[in-house]
């Protein structure tokens, strides 16, 4: 299977890139960095960028999201503690709300309310237009990743203890006060990314050895959703992702993202620095490519078109500080993704 060259963004991030968003219609990205900044930018017919938006906090952005209704602003946060709205058209930013310790999720609703996700152990709800609180729920561990997607809320939490599993608690964020549903993760290591699919039926998360788990969003007659606590038939599964098999050597999978058009595609990337994409009702591999200078991938995101792969790579950590190199350069690429690419054929 035929992959097209990637297109390298021209203005590599000063340090390890975090997380990318893409816009809701057009073609424009924003990403945040280890370097405390973020930035958005346009992306034109022949995959050239042009930076439209600088954005900075006083310690790492963590996390960023456009506003997926319009577009019209991005929404930044970071181990200050805080979380920033910045207008596109403007170029002005102000404040929107703040943790008690690092915020390192967040999630734009369709609902005009930001879903945030904290080392405070907490996440909370936010109206980003009056900066205020709509909701805070605190929780029993700290927060490793969040996804929102539809009326679900999926927040992952570090484990409470060395061989104890990671923990999973459920929402429906039009009753968030207390989860419908908590479940453990079905693999022993530490999960390090999760991600609702885009009919919100079922979620894939990775872990620090190479494995991937999915679980089924079961609807009841009620229509209210709820795990499964224990794997039942194909409700719940797990399958090796970022692997090399001969050598026997396992890799963090870092990120998690679903197809916005596919609803049964997901893709994931890893430490590897290898990017695949998965049916995830099957389950199969659809495709998988190891990006030439095979570093770690740390960060992705689809367009809304369902065509642009964007992903950067640079260190993520897994090896510690003492195989760190001195430059820690963030690239950032564009990947052209064809139909077969998403669905196998």
């Amino acid at each position: 299977m035929q992959t097209d060259p990637a297109i390298r963004v021209a203005q590599p991030s000063a340090d390890t890139v975090t997380s990318i968003d893409w816009h809701p219609t057009q073609n424009y990205f924003c990403v945040g960095s280890w370097d405390t900044q973020g930035r958005c930018f346009m992306v034109n017919s022949t995959g050239q960028t042009q930076c439209i938006l600088q954005m900075k906090h006083s310690e790492p952005i963590m996390d960023v999201c456009f506003n997926s209704v319009d577009g019209a602003q991005v929404f930044t946060c970071s181990t200050d503690k805080t979380i920033k709205v910045w207008d596109l058209a403007s170029q002005q930013s102000r404040d929107v709300g703040q943790h008690g310790d690092g915020v390192v999720s967040l999630k734009y609703s369709e609902g005009n309310f930001l879903v945030s996700g904290s080392w405070d152990r907490s996440f909370a709800l936010w109206d980003w237009r009056s900066s205020r609180q709509q909701l805070k729920t605190t929780l029993p561990q700290r927060v490793v990743d969040l996804d929102q997607k539809g009326n679900y809320v999926v927040v992952a939490l570090e484990p409470r203890a060395v061989n104890i599993k990671s923990r999973f608690m459920v929402y429906d964020i039009r009753n968030p006060n207390t989860p419908f549903q908590d479940f453990e993760s079905a693999m022993a290591e530490m999960i390090t990314c999760i991600g609702i699919n885009t009919n919100t039926e079922k979620i894939c998360y990775g872990n620090s050895t190479g494995r991937c788990g999915v679980q089924d969003i079961v609807t009841t007659r009620q229509t209210t959703s709820y795990f499964a606590r224990k794997p039942q038939g194909k409700e719940s599964f797990t399958f090796k992702s970022h692997r090399d098999m001969q050598a026997s050597i396992t890799y963090q999978v870092n990120c998690v993202a679903a197809h916005p058009t596919q609803h049964k595609t997901m893709f994931t990337a890893g430490s590897d620095g290898r990017w695949a994409s998965w049916d995830i009702y099957q389950p199969k591999s659809i495709h998988s490519f190891q990006t030439p200078n095979r570093q770690p991938i740390t960060a992705m995101a689809i367009n809304a078109q369902g065509n642009i792969l964007a992903y950067a790579q640079g260190y993520d950590w897994h090896k510690g500080y003492e195989y760190a190199p001195q430059a820690k350069v963030g690239e950032i690429f564009l990947q052209p993704l064809r139909p077969e690419h998403v669905t196998g054929q």
